[in-house]
Order: structure tokens, then sequence, then C-alpha cells
């Protein structure tokens, strides 16, 4: 069950250009019933932080995902994590960097999130001095427990 939850977005994506235009943001979250387990609830959404100079502390909360990020320039690393704060599963959770100079890095594969869950963010980062920082968060939809 858990593969068919990691493939459920793409399905959803493919579907959703099959059947029509209304994309989640336009016609408010579309659900498909997984049983007993509970429902997936499609409402993808893309938060982006303020801008961070290096030697700040992000921690923000993006549609249920609390971040807490920081640079540390001694070990050329971002530290930090990302939680789900929701009684659901969220699908699909990305964190991506953005630097000033325009370089972007960090989670290419999206992850599931079980509630209370807390999914550690470390990435070095070994590029040229930067002046700041913002951090993009994706995330795919939910399961609802029923």
């Amino acid at each position: 069950m858990r593969n068919l939850k990691a493939l459920l977005p793409l399905i959803l994506a493919i579907g959703m250009i099959a059947c029509g235009t209304d994309t989640p943001a336009e016609s408010g979250g579309n659900e498909l019933d997984m049983g007993e387990e509970g429902t997936a609830v499609i409402n993808q959404s893309e938060g982006s932080s303020a801008q961070c100079t290096p030697d700040e502390t992000l921690d923000e909360t993006f549609d249920g995902i609390h971040v807490v990020l920081a640079y540390d320039a001694e070990a050329k690393e971002f530290k930090g994590t990302a939680e789900n704060t929701t009684e659901n599963t969220i699908l699909a959770v990305r964190v991506m960097i953005k630097l000033s100079d325009g370089n972007q890095f960090g989670a290419l594969v999206p992850v599931e999130l079980a509630s209370g869950e807390q999914l550690p963010i470390s990435q070095p980062y070994l590029g040229p001095v930067f002046e700041s920082w913002h951090v993009i968060v994706t995330n795919g939809g939910y399961i609802r427990e029923d």
C-alpha cells in the first residue's frame, strides 16, 4: 500500500490531464477514495519563505509543514528539520533551498510525512559566499484518516 501512496501524485496528475483542465487550486481540491485507510485529498501547495541572511535561522510553517533551517558556515551545511504539524499524512513533501546567486538545491525526491513526523535536513554547500537564501516548500496533498 505504501508504494501506491508514493505513486498517487503521478497517477492523479495524469488523471487531471486526461480528464480536463481543472486543477486542485481551481476546483478547491480533489479527493480519491483509498478505502479503509482514508481519503487522499489532493490540495497541492507551494510556499516560499522570506529571504534570510547566512547567519539567520528560518522558523516558518508552510501549509502544515514546519521548517526550521539554518546555515552552519563552519560546517558549510544547511541543517534543520521539516515536521508535519497536521493530523494527516502529507504526500510528496519537498524542501528546496535557493540562494541569492540563483543556485537551487535540496530534496529531489519528494517524501511522505506521517502526522508529527520530522524529516531531518542536512544539505552541504561548498559553493561561493552568498548574500541571502530562502526555501521553497512543496506539499503534494495529504491522506485524511476517515
